[in-house]
């Protein structure tokens, strides 16, 4: 790979950089885009656990009231 690089470099480094910077946009978007849709993900777990923890003890203190 590292060699391949150095062809391209040698043979044209501007498109070789152009190759290099068109390939790092998608990367770092698709990162941003990622840790966005991480938070939300485990915001919405969050409050459905919280929601699943409420719906068993309110069971369970049912039971308890017998």
């Amino acid at each position: 790979m590292i060699f391949s690089l150095l062809a391209m470099f040698v043979g044209n480094w501007f498109l070789t950089l152009l190759i290099i910077v068109a390939s790092i946009i998608p990367m770092t978007i698709s990162g941003f885009i990622g840790q966005k849709n991480q938070l939300l993900y485990k915001n919405s777990s969050m409050i459905a656990d919280q929601k699943y923890l409420a719906k068993v003890k309110d069971i369970f203190s049912w039971f308890s009231n017998y």
